[in-house]
């Protein structure tokens, strides 16, 4: 009996999905949303789709900071609670920057960037590498009955990306920013 990758090869699957990208996929993603990766289609940020972070609410997520590092600046402070909010942070992005500074920055060399430049990312496919991807894998099912990849919309536009991602992080079938 033929495996799933056998039938596909045989069948010039990759190349069929190939010819079959559809005009979502040929346009460019949101420029916004996407940072060019190495590797696949690109990347996106957990945090995508949120909504911005107020003033308030940043001023009241730095508290802790300035518990971690009670010899911080003021002005500091201020400069990171105004970058927050002109770089459209979510709370739960500022939330995670400022905890991962507290639990990972070394008080001597603090510096705002260690917060404002924190991010998780996520590979991002197109339909094409997503074939590929299935191809080599031998389909889309995994060991313990789950896919490997996952359909997901980012301001309307179809992209695949692992299962283990999806789940790990929460990631929405859908992402509007």
């Amino acid at each position: 009996m033929k495996t799933i990758g056998q039938i596909m090869k045989e069948t010039n699957f990759t190349e069929k999905c190939s010819r079959l990208t559809t005009i979502s996929q040929s346009r460019a993603i949101d420029l916004a949303l996407i940072k060019a990766g190495q590797q696949g289609y690109g990347q996106i940020s957990v945090y995508s789709g949120g909504n911005p972070i107020t003033k308030e609410q940043a001023t009241a997520l730095t508290a802790p900071l300035l518990l971690a590092f009670p010899k911080l600046d003021e002005g500091i402070i201020k400069i990171i609670t105004s970058r927050a909010v002109e770089k459209k942070m979510t709370v739960n992005h500022f939330r995670d920057a400022i905890n991962n500074a507290i639990d990972n920055v070394n008080y001597i060399s603090f510096t705002p960037s260690q917060i404002l430049n924190f991010d998780v990312t996520f590979d991002i496919y197109s339909y094409s590498e997503a074939c590929e991807m299935w191809v080599k894998n031998g389909g889309n099912r995994v060991a313990g009955g789950g896919t490997f990849l996952s359909k997901i919309k980012i301001n309307s536009e179809i992209v695949y990306i692992k299962t283990t991602d999806k789940e790990r992080f929460n990631i929405a079938d859908e992402i509007n920013n």
